[in-house]
């Protein structure tokens, strides 16, 4: 091969090169990473919400954008902290719940308000439309730095599950001790319908409950499972009075560096995030109910009289959230309520129509 021939081949190698590292460089986020705290454990709902949107982006960008996944408590170990990660830019992606939003930004708790939605398919028909967006805005006028993207499900729905007592009637929750959050609300609503709230730490409650310190708690299924709180829990009563609203979040400032096909490329993986978790969620529902029972537990379901005792009991909360945080919130998801069951009576009914 002469030396002219040589030449010409490196030349076209060099130029080749040249070519790639500056396709490459269009698009430089499109080599970032995506930095997400969330719980890493297998059978939390979160896990597979985050595993869905790791797959979205890698099949919409070719993997040429990386996702890392920061377990929770070690990066930020707080709602708290975490956000304030959030707002700074350090992390993007990170997932609170209602009471866990309401020590930075109080309103937020009321995705999580006793007996507000009556089922699943009302619960994400309203946390999907509308009031999305007013909670959004809500969000953004409090000076907080972060985007609200989507609402999933951590869990499936709150009830009383008690270690020796089982409930029945509201009657039967006079003077026991339920383990609440931190979060002011649900704290006033079980002190209103007759419990002694008492907050305690989710890394305590199984020695709680094993020492007598706590009589019972405000969970759902799939929670005591994931803890192994079924060996101390021996009853839960099926009131199914708190929504477990996922609220997941972006950092502000990573929206507003990403491009509008960037932008539509996350909105598509928090959708699939989204539909994740609440797929996961009911499935863990079903196999904790079973794991429950084969324990010895006993699942206690009420009829439509017997929660209508629970439901009337839980009222309270509405007055006490309008003196903190004004009407406002609940004139909103009224009307997104309202609308929905109209929405979805009309779909039901052309259905059977068929």
């Amino acid at each position: 091969m002469s030396r002219l021939v040589i030449r010409r081949i490196l030349y076209a190698v060099t130029i080749g090169a040249s070519l790639f590292g500056a396709i490459k460089s269009y698009n430089p986020d499109y080599s970032d990473t995506i930095r997400i705290v969330a719980n890493s454990s297998p059978l939390d709902e979160d896990y597979h919400g985050v595993e869905a949107f790791k797959k979205s982006i890698a099949e919409q960008t070719n993997a040429m954008w990386r996702v890392h996944t920061y377990p929770y408590g070690q990066f930020c170990s707080t709602p708290k902290e975490c956000i304030d990660f959030l707002e700074n830019g350090l992390i993007d992606v990170f997932m609170t719940t209602g009471g866990g939003l309401g020590n930075v930004f109080g309103p937020g708790q009321i995705v999580g308000a006793p007996y507000l939605f009556s089922n699943d398919a009302i619960a994400e028909c309203v946390v999907d439309g509308p009031f999305k967006d007013y909670f959004r805005q809500a969000v953004f006028d409090s000076g907080l730095n972060i985007r609200l993207m989507e609402i999933g499900n951590t869990g499936g729905w709150r009830s009383f599950a008690t270690t020796s007592r089982p409930v029945r009637t509201v009657d039967d929750l006079k003077n026991i001790k339920i383990r609440t959050t931190a979060a002011a609300m649900q704290q006033v609503f079980v002190n209103e319908i007759g419990a002694a709230p008492t907050p305690i730490a989710w890394s305590e409650l199984y020695v709680a409950m094993a020492t007598g310190v706590v009589d019972g708690t405000t969970n759902s299924l799939p929670d005591l499972i994931s803890a192994n709180l079924h060996e101390q829990v021996k009853y839960i009563t099926l009131d199914d009075h708190g929504y477990m609203a996922a609220i997941w979040w972006l950092s502000e400032d990573r929206w507003q560096r990403s491009s509008p096909q960037q932008r539509q490329m996350l909105e598509k993986a928090y959708a699939a995030l989204k539909a994740a978790t609440r797929r996961a969620a009911l499935d863990n529902t079903v196999k904790a109910q079973d794991t429950f029972r084969n324990a010895g537990g006993e699942i206690i379901v009420l009829s439509d009289d017997e929660r209508a005792d629970f439901q009337a009991a839980g009222h309270a909360i509405r007055p006490w959230f309008a003196e903190q945080f004004g009407e406002s919130w609940f004139v909103e998801l009224d009307r997104s309520i309202d609308d929905c069951q109209s929405r979805l009576t009309r779909s039901n009914a052309a259905a059977a129509a068929l």
